[in-house]
Formats: structure tokens, sequence, C-alpha cells
């Protein structure tokens, strides 16, 4: 993923799983991507990640998944594991 790729949060979705992040990411005029990142709600509700930090840490996971393989498809999901959140 290089510097010009540009991030947008837009939003997000409670559902009894937990919190679904989504995103558009624009790598160039023509190629615009959305992409998901779910946090547990067992996160939240254990006081481990607070409501406010959800979207920083599913944007990182996002750019470190995105820099690894730009060609992630549009519409895939990522979930935020367990490890991650007691790594950070």
């Amino acid at each position: 993923m290089n510097e010009a790729v540009f991030m947008e949060y837009i939003g997000f979705k409670s559902t009894t799983q937990g919190r679904v992040y989504r995103f558009r990411v624009r790598f160039t005029s023509l190629d615009s991507r959305n992409y998901t990142v779910t946090i547990a709600s067992e996160v939240f509700v254990s006081h481990r990640l607070n409501y406010q930090d959800g979207p920083h840490v599913c944007s990182s996971r996002l750019r470190r998944e995105l820099t690894a393989n730009p060609e992630v498809p549009s519409g895939t999901d990522f979930l935020i594991s367990e490890k991650e959140i007691n790594d950070r």
C-alpha cells in the first residue's frame, strides 16, 4: 500500500456479534474498495477496549492487511482477534 492511498472511515453498525466498522479505500481515482473490520462485543463489554478506540484499532489492522497484500478484494471483512486486543 503506497502513501497516496486514501482510507476513509465511513461508520459502524452494531450487530449481535459486535461492531462492524466500514472503510472505503481509494488506491487510485479508478480503484475504490470497501472493507469491514469487526470487533466482538465481548471486547467492549469486558472493558479491554473503549468504543472510542474501535475505529483506530480497525484502521490500523486494515492498513497492515493492505500493506501486506494490496490486492485484497473489495467486500473483504476482517476480524480483530482476542490476541490483537491483548497485545495492544
